[in-house]
């Protein structure tokens, strides 16, 4: 692996060049900044790890792009939900969990180029492997691949991140929660694939480097 923050170039330039994708994450900067610096690391991470992966460079790019883009349905969520730092009510939960649905609708209905993939991703990165995430109940290999692999990018930064209403885990921590949800939430090989990502001796300087999360 790669050590030290790497640009991500070719899908950034790609997302400018998009109007509507890059409006929308302007727009998540200035509505939820933590969100928005969340989405950048996921990137960023997302460019290692897909090279972990070896994907192929379409693949990689949609995958950074995805993982750039995947809450930008969070600036359909009203701030009262959005920005609380209390334990979220059920009628607060069943909002936030329309994220991904407004995500895929906000490009899909204003004209965005980007590629099916990326789309899929913002759709699909809290679909569960055993089939009880959301919005879909899709489940094993009908989630598609980059999703997966975002929902465990997604998951290892939101845990290892500080909130409002809590301190981040360690990654030590975080590893071993994505482990435990390993064959229910999660795809059992990216996890393990992951597991070695952060076992490589440039991991930690690399996640150190990171934008500060917010």
């Amino acid at each position: 692996m790669t050590t030290g923050i790497t640009s991500v170039d070719n899908s950034n330039s790609d997302i400018e060049q998009d109007e509507i994708a890059s409006l929308c994450l302007k727009l998540l900067k200035r509505k939820s900044p933590s969100t928005y610096i969340h989405c950048i690391r996921a990137s960023i991470i997302a460019k290692q790890f897909g090279r972990v992966m070896n994907l192929d460079d379409q693949h990689l790019t949609q995958l950074i792009q995805g993982c750039q883009l995947h809450d930008i349905g969070k600036l359909l969520v009203p701030n009262s939900v959005l920005h609380c730092n209390c334990k979220l009510t059920e009628r607060d939960w069943v909002i936030l969990k329309l994220h991904p649905v407004c995500g895929g609708h906000l490009l899909d209905y204003n004209g965005c180029r980007l590629d099916e993939a990326v789309r899929n991703i913002v759709m699909h990165h809290h679909e569960r492997w055993d089939g009880c995430g959301y919005p879909d109940g899709l489940s094993g290999s009908q989630i598609p691949y980059l999703a997966r692999i975002c929902s465990v990018i997604d998951a290892f930064d939101s845990m290892t991140s500080d909130r409002g209403y809590r301190k981040g885990l360690s990654y030590i921590t975080a590893i071993h929660e994505l482990q435990r949800n390993s064959g229910s939430q999660f795809d059992p090989e990216i996890v393990e694939a992951f597991f070695h990502f952060t076992r490589d001796p440039g991991f930690l300087p690399f996640i150190h480097n990171l934008p500060a999360a917010i």
